[in-house]
């Protein structure tokens, strides 16, 4: 039976063709990783790269490798809709341009000297181009996976949305060519589902309390008997105010809330979570205290990383 390519969702595969067999090398996409099934989606992992996934079950899956300026190395997921016309390309039954995907591209960054935005603006393997009319020079805050990421459009032989984030080392540009009515919500099927690495406990025996950093959380140090956190690697001299970009959360001792606010309980402890508007920019300061504990958590904006990451406090008994 023939399919259509581009269909995001489960279509009558020819099964004629040869199996495609977990491992295999297909040329022009990578490695095939035959996903297990759970809860009616794939699932995907990677050590390597630390980050897993789900996808619909109506896609292949393919981890390939590049070569990028200077021989820098990058590694593309490719999520292509399953389909005879995909499967007769890969068994060199038929030939054509690929039919459109998902991708996730991962650079490897661990000595970035320069912010998101200014890495999509300068580096060529971002696609972006503000001299398009279409896009305008316009990058849109959002967030994947709890982490600030920027959102923009590429026009080329497929149009894409691109969304741009970093954790831990890697830069990562994950696109959507358009392919159909189903194409966001499978791709979103994709966006909600991330995870990236598993997060480390950090114990302050001094403070008396524990805490889960999610990777791509660093620790700054502790000075003067404050604790600092940030999303940007000690050695990263990028400003704080950058798009997409946080300042550090910091844990200190104290007596007295900063300021009167809502009273809540996080992970069984008393808290009072109190926010104000900053001086600058209008970026907005969130304030955790925790008066059993005299214990006093604040950050600028991002809320969503460091509000699950302050759900895991824990105090010494």
């Amino acid at each position: 039976m023939e399919s259509k390519p581009g269909v995001g969702k489960d279509v009558p595969i020819n099964t004629n063709l040869p199996p495609l067999i977990d491992g295999t090398n297909v040329q022009g996409l990578g490695i095939f990783h035959d996903s297990p099934v759970e809860n009616r989606v794939k699932a995907y992992q990677s050590e390597r790269l630390g980050i897993s996934f789900n996808y619909p079950t109506g896609y292949l899956l393919f981890e390939g490798k590049g070569e990028g300026v200077g021989g820098a190395e990058y590694y593309v997921i490719t999520v292509a809709p399953d389909s005879t016309y995909l499967r007769e390309i890969i068994a060199g039954l038929a030939v054509g341009e690929w039919p459109p995907a998902m991708h996730l591209a991962f650079y490897h960054e661990p000595n970035l000297s320069i912010s998101l935005e200014q890495w999509i603006r300068t580096k060529s393997q971002s696609n972006f181009a503000p001299s398009d009319p279409a896009q305008e020079g316009i990058l849109t805050p959002i967030e994947v996976a709890n982490i600030p990421a920027l959102k923009y459009r590429v026009r080329g032989l497929y149009d894409s949305d691109y969304l741009a984030f970093t954790y831990g080392e890697w830069v990562v540009l994950a696109a959507d060519d358009e392919m159909g009515e189903n194409t966001d919500r499978d791709f979103q099927v994709i966006l909600d589902s991330i995870q990236v690495g598993q997060a480390q406990t950090y114990t302050n025996q001094s403070l008396g309390f524990s805490i889960d950093k999610p990777t791509g959380v660093y620790f700054m140090g502790e000075e003067n008997g404050v604790v600092a956190f940030s999303l940007l690697s000690p050695n990263d001299h990028r400003q704080a105010s950058s798009i997409g970009l946080v300042n550090a959360l910091t844990i200190t001792s104290t007596r007295t809330a900063p300021a009167e606010g809502k009273e809540v309980k996080i992970n069984g402890e008393n808290a009072s979570v109190s926010s104000t508007i900053g001086a600058y920019g209008g970026e907005k300061h969130w304030s955790y205290f925790f008066p059993d504990h005299d214990l006093l958590i604040q950050y600028v904006e991002n809320k969503p990383i460091y509000e699950s990451m302050i759900s895991t406090i824990r105090f010494d008994e």
